[in-house]
């Protein structure tokens, strides 16, 4: 019994340090292909696929879509995705390195140039929800 007590007494402080992202997408061109969902927890390689804290790459049933990330210390982060139209499992650019498939990121920026982390970021404490556009070219 004594055991029980003190692994719930470790664990404890960490479950409340957890936190939770609710992510609503909007704007699904066409119901078809995947989502690239990448949570980014540093400004060095935001927006690759490579260097996400967590990603999810999720089938696309509708023009919306929502994905929950659970557990997730609290911190700054910053979410970007690509509408993977045809399961190649990349975003497609012409060769002037603009996007082909629809794409977003958290704070919905409007620009031409490509987006920052500090543009996107945001403090996630306990629970947020968030809403990102795509934008197709």
């Amino acid at each position: 019994m004594k055991q029980i007590i003190w692994i719930l007494l470790i664990c404890l402080p960490f479950n409340l340090q957890a936190a939770t992202l609710e992510i609503l997408i909007h704007g699904i061109k066409e119901p078809k292909g995947n989502l690239n969902i990448g949570l980014y927890n540093k400004k060095e390689g935001f927006l690759s696929t490579q260097k996400q804290y967590k990603g999810i790459y999720q089938q696309i049933y509708s023009n919306t879509a929502k994905y929950i990330f659970t557990h997730i210390p609290n911190g700054i982060y910053a979410v970007a995705i690509f509408h993977d139209s045809n399961i190649n499992h990349k975003l497609d650019k012409n060769f002037l390195g603009i996007p082909k498939e629809g794409y977003g990121v958290s704070n919905n920026p409007k620009s031409f140039m490509k987006p920052t982390f500090e543009q996107c970021n945001f403090r996630l404490k306990k629970y947020k929800k968030i809403t990102i556009e795509l934008g197709y070219k």
